[in-house]
């Protein structure tokens, strides 16, 4: 399990201590005094929670890591990634984003009240349901709602903005949105499942949200801090790439694609049309005549890909993939090209 710590911002480091003891000592009082019924409880609190969190963190960082599969390019609850769509810090968005983060507030609010009004709070099974329920409830009606692009950290970062006053999209929104916000739910939930036995769920559904939310604003951190680095990297840092003649055997070219895990560009001697080989090229040819096919014969035309000039931004570059629905960008010097990039070696390529 990844370290709480590494939920929560300065001074959400106190707050990662503070959630840490509160969980300890609740249970421990659980164990020696209180019913077996509530100890089964806390546990699930702790193990739920912890696995949720550790779910959106573990699989944002192996889309980095396992460069070889497709970069999922839209940003979900489940597992943000860090690929901005458009500038997430313009303030053309602020009215739109008030408005998210005070409907996000009202519909949370509402299911937490519905729920623990109408469900019930005996047995185990009972109270984890009505502990998720307000979650559940939430979540499906804000996906319901009618023109709201509900982007994992738009949702959040917007509600951030409407409590602590900062700009849309910020870090520091998103910093104080996990110290203040965040914290305090997680232990208060965390405390009320021993102070408010009778209905324990409550307090599931309070420490569970908050803790998923924190992880959700760490991860608009962290998208943050990739667009500002992306916005000042050339593409010349890609340059020069692989290259091959066409007489290239497919084989040869699988060798330098599964070991550099980058593309390949195709440049002809003759000056006829240059071409590329990804991944997906291999893969669409049978492993058996790699030996015996040239690269010429099954490489994409550059026409066919989207292009930049190697003095164009990283942030550019990404931007363009995402609205062509392309996964493989060429760069240029000039008229000529020098390199072959993909959509997940551009963003992974940054250190976050």
């Amino acid at each position: 399990m990844l370290p709480i710590d590494a939920f929560f911002p300065l001074p959400g480091q106190l707050g990662g201590v503070a959630i840490r003891w509160s969980a300890a000592v609740v249970l421990c009082v659980t164990v020696c005094g209180l019913s077996p019924d509530l100890v089964a409880t806390c546990l699930g609190t702790v193990v739920v929670a912890g696995a949720y969190a550790n779910h959106g963190l573990v699989r944002y960082r192996l889309a980095l890591r396992h460069t070889d599969r497709p970069m999922v390019t839209r940003l979900d609850l489940a597992g943000p990634l860090p690929v901005p769509r458009h500038d997430i810090t313009s303030p053309a968005d602020e009215g739109h984003d008030a408005m998210v983060g005070l409907v996000a507030v009202t519909v949370y609010s509402a299911a937490w009240v519905v729920m623990w009004r109408v469900l019930p709070a005996e047995g185990f099974a009972g109270r984890a349901l009505s502990g998720a329920a307000p979650l559940v409830a939430g979540y499906a009606v804000l996906q319901a709602l009618p023109g709201l692009p509900l982007e994992g950290g738009r949702l959040f970062r917007a509600f951030a903005w409407s409590v602590t006053g900062s700009r849309p999209g910020s870090a520091r929104a998103s910093e104080r949105y996990a110290a203040w916000i965040a914290t305090p739910m997680i232990v208060a939930g965390i405390w009320s499942l021993p102070l408010d036995a009778p209905r324990p769920y409550f307090g599931l559904a309070l420490a569970a949200t908050g803790w998923h939310l924190a992880v959700t604003s760490a991860a608009t951190r962290r998208r943050i801090a990739w667009q500002y680095q992306s916005q000042s990297v050339p593409l010349s840092r890609y340059v020069p790439g692989l290259v091959l003649p066409p007489g290239a055997s497919l084989s040869r070219a699988a060798r330098l694609v599964l070991e550099f895990k980058v593309p390949i560009l195709i440049l002809p001697s003759d000056g006829s049309t240059p071409g590329v080989i990804t991944r997906q090229t291999l893969e669409d040819q049978p492993r058996a005549d790699w030996a015996s096919t040239s690269v010429g014969r099954v490489m994409i035309p550059i026409a066919r890909l989207p292009a930049l000039q190697l003095d164009e931004t990283v942030t550019t570059a990404v931007g363009l993939l995402q609205d062509t629905g392309q996964s493989t960008l060429v760069i240029f010097a000039g008229n000529h090209p020098r390199a072959a990039v993909t959509l997940v070696q551009l963003v992974g390529s940054l250190p976050i």
